[in-house]
């Protein structure tokens, strides 16, 4: 008489292999489409949060000089409002553009007052009496200030209010939308 004994064999079926593959791809493809997203949004909080420092900086230089660091008739910008209420790093330098604004880049800027890909933020002065409708600008490192305007809908950005007083400073995100703030 044989005798046989049950042999078990050890070991993961095709089944099992594939099934753990599939899952691991799915979890691997849910974190590639979650990433950009996820750093798209943190490029874009630090971007308002500069907004913000801008916003701050110029309400402490108003309290400070009874005025506004950009001009409401030019495209003027007070060249030492960056240098003394933003960052006392950087270095003011004047740049002619073809458009009606001027643009005034700050070089040699610590990392806290630069775009989130290390690039050198350019401040983009609106004279108030301009009716600037959109920020329709792809460049994520031009941050405009507008004086005798107010933030509006997606539509139409900047109302004018024609009080030399009333200004805004707006940065265009990633997306399609603008973060404005202004003193009112």
């Amino acid at each position: 008489m044989l005798m046989t004994k049950n042999v078990r064999k050890l070991g993961f079926t095709i089944i099992e292999v594939v099934l753990v593959l599939a899952i691991a791809g799915l979890i691997f493809l849910m974190v590639f489409i979650a990433l950009p997203a996820l750093q798209r949004g943190q490029r874009d909080t630090q971007r308002k949060n500069d907004v913000d420092r801008i916003m701050t900086a110029v309400m402490s230089y108003v309290s400070n000089n009874n005025k506004l660091p950009f001009g409401y008739e030019k495209n003027s910008l007070d060249t030492d409002f960056v240098i003394h209420y933003v960052d006392d790093s950087c270095v003011y330098k004047s740049m002619s553009s073809t458009a009606s604004l001027q643009d005034y880049v700050y070089t040699k800027c610590s990392d806290q007052f630069t775009a989130p890909d290390g690039t050198i933020y350019h401040a983009a002065v609106i004279p108030g009496n301009t009716n600037y409708r959109s920020y329709d600008t792809k460049d994520h490192h031009r941050i405009y200030m507008q004086a005798g305007a107010k933030c509006g809908s997606a539509e139409n950005m900047t109302i004018k209010t024609g009080r030399p007083k009333d200004f805004l400073v707006a940065i265009k995100l990633e997306g399609r939308s603008v973060y404005c703030v202004d003193n009112n």
